[in-house]
C-alpha cells in the first residue's frame, strides 16, 4: 500500500498502472508455483486516484525469447551500434512476432 500511496501525491495514473504490473506480476509468480498466495490481491487503491475497470496483462509464453535467444541477441549485437537499443528492447519485453 505505502507503493501506491506515495506517488499519487503527484501523480494519479501511476498506482494503478503500478498495481498492473504488480498483480501481473505475482499472478505470473503464482502461476509458475514460486509463491503461494498473491500478496497483491486485494489491494485497494488510495483516495484520490480514479478507479477505472481492472485488467491483467496475460504473456503468451509461446511468443516469449528462450534465455538462450536472449544470450545469442545480446552477443550478435555487442559490437554493433544498436547493442543498448537491444538491451533496453529486451528489458521492456521484446517478443518474438
Amino acid at each position: 500500500m505505502k507503493m501506491y500511496k506515495e506517488p499519487v501525491k503527484q501523480y494519479s495514473a501511476i498506482p494503478k498502472r503500478a498495481r498492473t504490473i504488480m498483480n501481473t506480476s505475482m499472478r505470473y509468480a503464482l502461476s509458475k508455483r514460486l509463491i503461494m498466495t498473491n500478496p497483491c490481491e486485494g489491494l485497494e487503491l488510495p483516495k484520490g486516484v480514479k478507479k477505472s475497470k481492472y485488467y491483467t496483462i496475460i504473456v503468451d509464453e509461446t511468443k516469449t525469447y528462450t534465455l538462450e535467444q536472449v544470450k545469442l541477441l545480446l552477443e550478435a549485437s555487442k559490437e554493433t551500434r544498436i547493442h543498448m537499443q537491444m538491451v533496453f528492447a529486451l528489458l521492456m519485453g521484446l517478443s518474438q512476432p
